[in-house]
């Protein structure tokens, strides 16, 4: 925040300054983060000094582990867990953008996104005399293994985004930015299936069939802070 602040500061002091801003045919590179750790790398190339073509991708990844123990009857139960969850989106935009004076650009625009999150599961579960089986799941997180209509299933689809942002030079080609949007995205569920081995046998059960769609629409900080060059 205080780097933003200085940046602000900074902008307003470039009356008598030459202009920092992209010109025609300038290309640039940035990385970018989300409130919620999501990584990106995204290009532009400015056809005009106002009309940026942009191509970025971001990136997450997450693991949850969960274990614990109970006793049931007399009977010692241990479990453990753990969920994999991957998160990949490729978008392809456009942006306009407008002097704000020499060092500041900001700009609106638009995007669409190519979405594809990926799930994945496994765990050990252990009775006491009795012994262990550990399990796997493709395309799907879970809470128990043993009730599988509480897993969350993969999911792909697109997603469209309106934004608009700025671009805040510090000298010239190297600038610091932010950016808001409002999107909406449509994901197709993917199918789910189980394996497992140890005491119970090994086997493999029927797909878990997933035919749901989740659309979701609303407001978003994309990303938290972006960092970039322009040549």
């Amino acid at each position: 925040m205080m780097l933003m602040a200085a940046m602000m500061i900074a902008s307003v002091a470039a009356n008598a300054q030459e202009s920092l801003l992209p010109e025609k045919n300038s290309f640039g590179v940035e990385i970018n983060s989300t409130f919620n750790a999501t990584v990106g790398v995204r290009a532009r190339y400015f056809a005009t000094k106002n009309d940026a073509i942009r191509l970025g991708i971001g990136f997450n990844s997450d693991t949850d582990k969960n274990s614990g123990e109970t006793v049931i009857t007399g009977t010692a139960f241990e479990w453990n867990y753990k969920n994999k969850k991957s998160e990949f989106a490729l978008g392809i935009g456009y942006e306009r953008h407008f002097s704000a004076g020499k060092r500041v650009s900001p700009y609106v625009g638009a995007e669409f996104k190519f979405i594809k999150i990926a799930r994945s599961a496994s765990g050990e579960e252990t009775v006491s005399g009795v012994g262990t089986d550990e399990w796997t799941i493709k395309n799907a997180n879970t809470n128990s293994f043993t009730s599988p209509d509480t897993d969350i299933p993969a999911e792909a689809g697109i997603g469209f985004n309106v934004v608009a942002g700025m671009d805040i030079y510090v000298w010239k080609g190297f600038y610091a930015g932010v950016e808001l949007g409002l999107g909406v995205q449509t994901l197709k569920q993917k199918d789910a299936d189980y394996e497992w081995k140890g005491v119970s046998g090994t086997g493999k059960a029927p797909t878990d069939e997933y035919f749901g769609r989740n659309t979701k629409a609303g407001f978003f900080a994309q990303p938290l802070l972006r960092i970039g060059y322009t040549f």
